[in-house]
């Protein structure tokens, strides 16, 4: 394995740890927002506007 495997693995696993704390939210009810960087960018951008 190299540096950049053990990277890739860290932003990963991390991305599904969120994903699935989300989709547990989502079951029992609670409203959750989109997680998406882009999508952080774009609302932020509406906001300024």
């Amino acid at each position: 394995m190299t540096v950049r495997d053990a990277l890739v693995q860290v932003a990963n696993h991390s991305t599904d740890h969120r994903a699935q704390t989300l989709a547990g939210l989502h079951q029992l009810g609670a409203t959750t927002v989109e997680q998406d960087y882009l999508f952080y960018l774009w609302e932020k951008e509406l906001a300024e506007a």
